[in-house]
């Protein structure tokens, strides 16, 4: 058991998570006291007349539970009581504490409190066993500040045509009827109208997302959080979550920001054989995230923010009648995920330029009639030369493997194979695959059955049939190590060492004779390197 200081200091929150870096190790935080550390001079809005001497200053001191609502768990007024006793136990909880009107020590422990035995190897035994200090847990034994307790509301507006925009919801409708996708050009004076509404006061509306991994809650903040960088990326403002049009049919996520409906189906656990109808739907809507993805793509180029990279992603989605099925889901702020360098995947797009040099992962999901399309592809920014040379090789062995692990599905075969497969192609490039993240099933639901693992040895389950959907997405990091850690936004997935890491994905079908690669590349996709 390991013994615990977290201080506290007014208006800058502290955060627990309770799984060690290795991920694999759940931990218990075990509350024992708070100590009244130093009173907040300059504020004034915390004071206490119970006492009986008057005015007495008061540090109220709180906690937050996986995104729940604020309690608080202790008062203390300096001079009269400094110091409470506790008796609160955190596991399997994530907890955010915060202090009003000074600054607290929090006295606890921590234990271990239950593994997960899946997918584990040696490696990660030994090292989630020897972390024997608060340093090696991520959350509370760095600088982290994971801002205030001001939320961002997790509804996204809608925008109604009037009866001059009748032409443009026509053009979205036909195009979703037949096929005929809409270019860049054909929407591309719609697009200021989805912008996040924005005004002076909020800093032209470019702030920085913050949230916990898996939370209800998020919270938008105007400085960078603090955080122990692994490598020389850093996050950039961004803009508000952008609107969409109402004629469209987005999923329950688009205005709760929690994916009710996928979480309760049923294909959680059973892996769907879709009908005809729904074959034909997947067809139509993996066309479009293709088309999607091909435009995007050929917008990379230096000085290119990745913001302005999610403003394209979205104009043509939801030009073309279709929903971007990353905004919104779980709280993600963006219509698709922008992962440069070292990012592993899931990086928010923001307001930084992209450099000669940079890789850059477009991981585009699109909703059209009810259906969702996925895929994601690793691209160079910047002209070819000797430069991309170790780039390349990384994107080329992350591409091989997902193009060997394709060709071994048909029916009859394991879903838990594809990972040997990956993994001996990462290690012939002396690359790490990374096991933190997996392929899934795909079809309404953005995410269900089966999984589909990119580590050796795993206890994947099921066996392809005829009429499946899935996805597999390789991601292969750039050194030894598979591991990840999260960024303060909840989201970005980077590796411990700032090394670059790639990834490729298509959505796949399972024939009655082999696999149908329902996102594969065309004529008009860009090249991974120019």
């Amino acid at each position: 058991m390991t013994s615990v200081v977290l201080r506290v200091d007014s208006n800058a929150p502290r955060y627990f998570r309770h799984r060690a870096l290795g991920i694999h190790r759940q931990t218990a935080f075990e509350l024992a006291g708070a100590s009244l550390v130093a009173v907040d001079d300059e504020n004034d809005d915390y004071e206490d007349a119970s006492t009986g001497g008057g005015a007495n200053r008061v540090v109220s001191v709180r906690v937050r539970c996986d995104g729940g609502p604020a309690h608080e768990i202790a008062r203390l007024i300096p001079g009269v009581c400094e110091s409470a006793k506790l008796r609160l136990v955190f596991a399997g909880a994530d907890a955010r504490f915060s202090a009003r009107g000074g600054s607290v020590e929090l006295l606890g422990r921590l234990a271990a409190a239950g593994w997960d035995e899946d997918g584990i190897d040696d490696d990660d035994e030994r090292e989630a066993m020897s972390t024997s200090s608060s340093s090696g847990i991520e959350g509370y034994g760095s600088d982290e500040s994971w801002g205030t307790d001001e939320e961002s509301s997790r509804e996204i507006e809608t925008v109604r045509d009037d009866g001059e925009d009748a032409r443009e919801d026509a053009a979205r409708r036909e195009a979703a009827a037949t096929g005929a996708w809409r270019s860049l050009e054909d929407v591309r004076a719609t697009m200021t109208r989805w912008d996040a509404r924005t005004s002076d006061d909020d800093g032209g509306g470019l702030k920085f997302h913050v949230q916990s991994p898996g939370a209800r809650r998020s919270s938008r903040m105007g400085t960078m959080p603090t955080f122990a960088w692994t490598g020389s990326l850093r996050p950039f403002p961004t803009t508000a979550k952008r609107t969409y049009p109402s004629g469209l049919t987005p999923p329950d996520y688009a205005t709760s920001g929690w994916p009710d409906e996928e979480f309760g189906s049923r294909y959680q656990s059973t892996i769907e054989v879709k009908t005809q109808r729904a074959r034909e739907g997947m067809r139509a809507a993996c066309s479009l995230a293709r088309h999607v993805m091909d435009v995007v793509a050929w917008a990379i180029e230096p000085g290119v923010t990745t913001e302005e990279l999610d403003r394209i992603c979205h104009a043509v989605t939801v030009g073309n009648g279709a929903y971007p099925s990353p905004l919104n889901y779980m709280g993600f702020p963006k219509s698709l995920c922008t992962s440069v360098n070292e990012v592993v995947c899931h990086g928010i797009p923001d307001s930084r330029p992209l450099r000669e040099g940079d890789v850059v992962n477009l991981d585009i999901t699109v909703r059209l009639s009810g259906y969702h399309g996925d895929l994601n592809e690793t691209y160079y920014v910047g002209k070819g030369g000797a430069a991309s040379k170790t780039a390349q090789k990384l994107m080329d062995c992350t591409r091989r493997a997902l193009d060997r692990a394709i060709a071994h599905c048909r029916p009859g075969r394991r879903f838990r194979d594809l990972g040997e497969i990956i993994a001996d192609e990462a290690a012939r490039g002396g690359y790490a695959s990374v096991k933190d993240f997996c392929g899934h099933g795909i079809g309404e639901l953005f995410h269900c059955a089966p999984n589909v693992p990119h580590y050796a040895k795993n206890k994947a389950v099921g066996v392809m049939k005829e009429g499946m959907t899935f996805t597999i997405e390789p991601m292969f990091n750039e050194s030894s190590s598979h591991k990840v850690v999260h960024w303060p936004d909840g989201w970005t997935a980077v590796t411990t060492n700032g090394a670059r890491s790639a990834q490729y994905e298509h959505t796949l079908l399972i024939t009655s004779d082999g696999v149908e690669v329902l996102t594969a590349r065309t004529e008009n996709s860009r090249p991974f390197i120019l």
